[in-house]
């Protein structure tokens, strides 16, 4: 439990130091051959490679970045003592750029760099590094190796800031499982569920003094590195990695963009880090009532309608206010701990035999109150088709008439059996690696667990509209009763239910109907499509546009300019 910490078993790995190469001063090889670019070709490095089909101009500044190619082969270079023979893109994520350098040796490295849109300089890539080598030295988590890094892209003998890491073998985990072959199947996700799963459970018995996000202790502000790591909870004599952590790590600001989005990132607000979770709720509610206060509410480009007034606005977050008391967790639901920011998939590597060999991107990683952390099944894991049945107790099972049914259907449920078990054997090793998770939600009432979304949901709704808000607030005075024996110090008159009630249909028919569209179309979120399907996925929205009527649809036609983007506002 959260107040000894005791008996936790840790596998460790042999510290690393980190070469953090910040200045153009560093002394560095010069390597006789390099990997040369034309300016057509440096031109493909730096740009997006993807079109937009919509709001294209901005998307494309967001994602667009420069550094010197020639310096960051002398980095690597200098790092594993060898040549550039190979420098090519890898892959582009929402928030980074990641290429591929292969040397003489034979050796690769992933260099990475992040977007403009990223988030604020500076904290978002020392606190990731930072949480990486925590992660890696402490806890001996499979995090990649990083070999060299800089945050100041001023200093930066690259020009930007970048991370230089061991490449990660293996695939997906996502990709993997699309080419699973039936023999063994059981074994293999069994094991890599549970490694999975007590990777999560080791790091969620470590508490924290703070919310916020790791940094190496020299990052921070002199205030921040005179505070404690680790809560005064947490036993530190029998764990000497924890002792050596306590020394070398500090709590500091959020670097989770979505605190710093466009103009806030120009106001003094509060970024933490905060004592408890009562105060970094409170922080996301009053930074967008700052920030709806503010000059640059009045641009309404990349907002999502109908929009509502400022009062309206206003309203309902100081009621969010009101009852940010009553829908915090106890402590031991609530300490601060740190994990992975988006535990998808993608982000987890693994052999063929589903042998995880690492957890990548930690950008934006926060440590926050635990029951954010550790009480919802990751996306990786997370079953929500509904083909087979996911009982309350025990596992699933195929369907009675499996055998009768035509060798393609079989084939569905069986993988559609395996998804659902997944979620099944992960739920089951958290609870024995770590009874909260059982306890949080056995005993905390569903309406509560439901506000866990206030803090993204808060610094979202002067971009995203008041449907999710209204929600949370709707259904909190409903079910009241079982939280507190108090008046709820809040109201929502019938009318306002009502009124709320239909515009949430009117937003679920909305998305609904995007949905359809976005897959009609072929493209991802906020019109991003490949190059090549560019041309014909235009005609297609055209042809859509002039046939969209507004109020069928519940809302305007999305793919046009200065329409609602999550990336933009």
């Amino acid at each position: 439990m959260f107040k000894t910490h005791r008996n936790s078993s840790l596998r460790l790995l042999r510290p690393l130091r980190i070469s953090h190469l910040p200045s153009s001063s560093a002394r560095l090889c010069h390597p006789r051959h390099m990997v040369t670019f034309t300016p057509t070709e440096k031109e493909q490095l730096f740009a997006c490679r993807d079109r937009f089909l919509y709001n294209e101009k901005q998307q494309l500044a967001g994602r667009r970045i420069e550094f010197d190619t020639d310096a960051v082969q002398r980095v690597a270079s200098s790092v594993v003592n060898a040549e550039c023979t190979a420098f090519v893109t890898l892959a582009e994520g929402a928030y980074n750029k990641l290429y591929t350098l292969g040397f003489s040796n034979g050796q690769e490295l992933i260099f990475r760099v992040p977007f403009p849109i990223a988030g604020p300089s500076h904290l978002v890539t020392a606190s990731e590094v930072a949480t990486m080598e925590f992660m890696r030295e402490t806890l001996g988590a499979p995090v990649p190796r990083v070999l060299a890094w800089s945050s100041n892209t001023k200093a930066s003998a690259i020009g930007s800031e970048f991370i230089l890491m061991e490449k990660v073998a293996g695939k997906p985990f996502g990709v993997q499982w699309m080419t699973i072959c039936p023999d063994n199947i059981d074994d293999f996700v069994r094991n890599m569920v549970v490694q999975f799963a007590l990777l999560q459970s080791r790091s969620g018995v470590v508490g924290f003094s703070q919310i916020g996000s790791l940094y190496f202790k020299e990052d921070v502000s002199k205030e921040l590195q005179s505070r404690p790591l680790f809560s005064p909870h947490l036993n530190l004599d029998e764990n000497e990695k924890l002792q050596e952590a306590s020394n070398k790590y500090r709590v500091g600001p959020i670097a989770h963009h979505q605190w710093w989005r466009c103009e806030r990132a120009q106001m003094e607000l509060d970024r933490g880090p905060w004592p408890d979770a009562a105060s970094y709720y409170r922080a996301a509610v009053e930074i967008e009532i700052a920030f709806i206060k503010s000059s640059y509410a009045t641009n309404a480009e990349f907002r999502r309608t109908p929009f509502h007034s400022i009062d309206a606005h206003l309203k309902l977050l100081k009621d969010c206010l009101k009852v940010i008391p009553y829908i915090i967790p106890p402590e031991e639901y609530s300490y601060p701990t740190l994990w992975h920011p988006d535990p998808s998939d993608a982000n987890i590597m693994t052999k063929a035999n589903f042998e995880i060999t690492g957890l990548i991107d930690w950008q934006h990683s926060v440590i926050a109150p635990y029951f954010q952390h550790h009480t919802e099944i990751p996306s990786a894991f997370a079953y929500n088709d509904g083909i087979v049945e996911t009982p309350s107790e025990g596992y699933p099972t195929l369907p009675p008439n499996f055998k009768e049914l035509e060798p393609e259907v079989q084939d569905v449920y069986r993988a559609h059996t395996w998804m659902a078990m997944r979620q099944r054997i992960f739920e089951e090793t958290m609870d024995r690696g770590n009874r909260n998770r059982a306890e949080f939600v056995s005993s905390v009432p569903s309406i509560v667990r439901l506000w866990m979304s206030l803090p993204e949901v808060a610094l979202r709704t002067w971009s995203d509209g008041l449907t999710n808000i209204r929600t949370l607030l709707s259904d909190l005075t409903t079910y009241w009763p079982s939280i507190s024996d108090e008046p709820c110090p809040i109201q929502v008159t019938s009318e306002e239910r009502e009124e709320w009630m239909e515009e949430h249909e009117r937003a679920t028919r909305y998305c609904s109907n995007c949905e359809e569209l976005r897959a009609e179309v072929g493209c991802q979120g906020d019109g991003l499509i490949t190059s090549a399907s560019y041309e014909d996925a235009m005609k297609l929205v055209v042809a859509a546009e002039r046939s969209w009527v507004e109020e069928e649809k519940g809302g305007p036609f999305p793919y046009k300019e200065g329409a609602w983007s999550f990336y933009l506002n």
